[in-house]
């Protein structure tokens, strides 16, 4: 990883003797909404929301 959250890993892992290899990347999940901004919970909750099925089974 790129940035100090890949340093601070890095550092991490090296204190216990390991190397890092890479990183999987599993994404995210991110939320749209054309009709107000979506800028607090509360907004958010007020909406439905569909989930497609994930077959890998990580969400």
């Amino acid at each position: 990883m790129d940035g100090g959250a890949g340093e601070a890993i890095s550092a991490a892992t090296g204190k216990q003797d390991l190397k890092d290899m890479g990183v999987m990347e599993l994404g995210f999940r991110g939320f749209t909404y054309s009709r107000a901004p979506l800028d607090s919970y509360e907004v958010l909750s007020s909406n439905r929301i569909n989930i497609r099925e994930n077959k890998t089974g990580f969400f």
